[in-house]
């Protein structure tokens, strides 16, 4: 273990797109012998002499006066990305020079093999203190990390467990005649001296020390022996892999595709048959062969490459570490392609020229990416520091026009469904336990539809007495037709189904109110949704509608549903489902056309919008039973044809 740098500072921790403070105090960089490949952060905190070490990538950038890195906590496993502050600006740049020359010593190091450390022996046969070490865990010297008991070397920083046991801990017994008597436990025996670690003659070392670098060695046999397993099974995936990219870099095309929408489709979907990292590297080895006899292929393929960044930076490569990695081994390989050890030194210098793009792509990708997340950091802290705009206490939202209403639910539903990424459209995203991180957008459209249809109930049921209920059934209606006529399919489903719950259908003496122009729309937009053959009249506005447009979500997810459920992901003879990636592919790009424009003709009303939100977040409350209770109180007063008082009103809870 070296010692290379010291200073004061601070280091914070990402932790669900927000940074936490780890704590402020002394910073020290250490260099790991025993594993070359990274390096020790250690800090020392000022304020509670508290001791926080992490385990760091050998990758490090420098962000103003941050300096950015990944790494794991050794006292829970957490991998974080960190970013380190300097009390003095100028240390930024002498600990990342010091990185990365402990990045070059690594690779100029051979692959060290664990020696055990032969101090502190106890006097007992090399089989039992195998065996007793084997059921005791131990923490790592170095960087402090709880261990299991079977490991010979730490699972943190690969440090080798030192040779000794602990003192096991004397029992001690009153004897009747009032004296202590002193046992151990088995199978340890005191010496005279009673200690614990008596050191043992140099052949009993040497056969200890053997003993041990054998059973590593079997560990590390066994795991990589679990992996020949595991990259056996990957054989066949990744030449079929393979087979897809080749037919993207060559210009080939397939399945009536051509090349590019060949690449698009593998882009999109190719979590559903491999692992980003497995994709990457068979891609980067594509560009990178120098024995290709078109230029044209390195260029297509130096092209998908940077296309995959372009559209997929921050869901395939910023969440994983390993996919990080593997980009910034490709860049310095490319940077030292001049060197005779750089496994491209081969290549020409024009085709060093052309993969140097994708180092520029990706950097700008990257700086991009923290540059909205810094963005949307500050606009959730104004907003938190600021709220939402003030709304007069005597708003009354249906005295607004019913037109002006509907513009601005369209632009609050426009605003989630634009967001829908293509990648949250795969693979039944939406489904899946972690939803939420898989497709927030989607979830986020599906939670919208159901407030606007919360909201439509609440109103009806809120007001005094069977007439004003009638005339807020009619302002919804005609609500619902201004959507429709804005093609916000989605907010018009959400008004239909609120008035068609049974919280309002039931309601029968205020719908007998209701004037038949209204009637009439109202069984026209029932007809759409109803869902009948398979929602023909919807699919045919949807199919006639034009950006930007507002999907309705239940039919585009059952198609999408659909279609991954009718196909398996492998054909029989266990290559990729290409038809299946097609279908997907071209269902979502039919999606995604309604979102390439904004209703730029309507103007946002931010004091309505504020009131929605507000109101739309105080009636969540109101679940299906709350609402079930309410309107069965309110029918009884429509029958009996008196108004809601303000004991009802009171109960109600509104």
């Amino acid at each position: 273990m070296t010692e290379e740098c010291k200073a004061d500072g601070s280091i914070q921790k990402l932790v669900v797109n927000q940074w936490k403070t780890v704590g402020i105090g002394h910073l020290c960089l250490l260099s790991n012998t025993h594993n070359p490949t990274g390096f020790l952060l250690k800090l020392l905190r000022n304020k509670r002499n508290e001791i926080h070490i992490f385990q760091c990538k050998s990758k490090a950038k420098v962000n103003g006066p941050s300096l950015i890195m990944r790494g794991t906590d050794t006292k829970n496993k957490q991998e974080y990305i960190l970013a380190l502050r300097f009390k003095e600006s100028h240390c930024v740049h002498v600990w990342y020079g010091a990185i990365r020359r402990i990045v070059k010593a690594a690779k100029q190091t051979p692959n060290l093999k664990l020696v055990p450390n032969s101090k502190h022996h106890i006097r007992s046969t090399t089989e039992d203190v195998i065996a007793k070490m084997k059921q005791q865990s131990w923490d790592c010297s170095l960087c402090c990390h709880d261990n299991k008991a079977g490991a010979f070397m730490c699972e943190m920083c690969r440090t080798p467990r030192p040779v000794h046991m602990t003192t096991p801990a004397p029992n001690l017994k009153l004897e009747a005649n009032g004296s202590v008597s002193m046992s151990f436990p088995d199978p340890y025996t005191p010496s005279e001296t009673h200690s614990a670690a008596i050191s043992i003659d140099t052949p009993s070392k040497l056969a200890f020390a053997a003993n041990i670098a054998s059973i590593v060695e079997e560990e590390d046999e066994k795991a990589a022996g679990n992996d020949n397993e595991e990259n056996e099974d990957d054989e066949e995936q990744k030449e079929s892999i393979k087979e897809l990219i080749n037919m993207v870099t060559n210009g080939s095309g397939c399945h009536g595709c051509k090349y590019n929408e060949v690449q698009n489709i593998l882009l999109l979907g190719h979590d559903t048959f491999t692992d980003c990292k497995t994709m990457l590297n068979t891609i980067v080895a594509v560009v990178t062969d120098d024995c290709l006899a078109d230029s044209n292929t390195r260029i297509r393929g130096i092209q998908m490459l940077e296309s995959w960044i372009k559209q997929y930076f921050e869901s395939d490569f910023y969440p994983h570490s390993q996919v990080m990695d593997a980009m910034y081994a490709f860049i310095d390989n490319l940077e030292d392609a001049d060197s005779s050890d750089s496994q491209y030194h081969r290549l020409t210098s024009n085709d060093i020229k052309l993969l140097l793009r994708v180092k520029s792509t990706f950097e700008q990708r990257a700086k991009a990416y923290e540059s909205q997340q810094k963005k949307q950091h500050i606009q959730r802290r104004s907003k938190k520091i600021f709220g939402e705009i003030d709304v007069p206490k005597n708003y009354d939202i249906m005295a607004e026009s019913d037109e002006s209403i509907a513009q601005q639910i369209t632009l609050m539903d426009f605003n989630c469904f634009k967001a829908i990424a293509q990648r949250e459209l795969c693979g039944q995203a939406w489904k899946k336990k972690d939803r939420e991180e898989r497709a927030p957008n989607v979830m986020a459209m599906i939670n919208q539809f159901n407030r606007v249809s919360r909201w439509v109930q609440c109103v009806v049921l809120q007001q005094r007495n069977r007439k004003k209920r009638a005339k807020c059934m009619e302002k919804l209606i005609r609500i619902a037709m201004h959507l429709k006529k804005l093609r916000n399919f989605s907010g018009c489903c959400a008004i239909k189904t609120g008035l068609a719950s049974s919280n309002v259908y039931r309601l029968k003496m205020a719908w007998s109110l209701v004037s038949k122009a209204e009637r009439k729309q109202h069984e026209e937009i029932t007809e759409i949704f109803g869902g009948e053959n398979n929602y023909k009249l919807l699919r045919q506005l949807h199919k006639n509608a034009y950006a930007p447009s507002i999907l309705y979500c239940g039919v585009f997810l059952q198609d999408l549903l659909n279609t991954d459920e009718a196909n398996t992901d492998r054909a029989k003879d266990g290559t990729v489902n290409f038809n299946k990636l097609k279908k997907t592919y071209r269902l979502i790009q039919q999606i995604c056309l309604y979102q390439q424009s904004n209703y730029d003709e309507v103007k946002p009303d931010h004091v309505m919008q504020a009131f929605l939100r507000k109101a739309w977040d105080e009636q969540a409350c109101y679940d299906d039973d709350k609402l079930y209770k309410i309107s069965v109180k309110v029918k009884e007063k429509d029958n009996e044809n008196k108004d809601i008082d303000e004991e009802d009103i009171v109960s109600f809870a509104w």
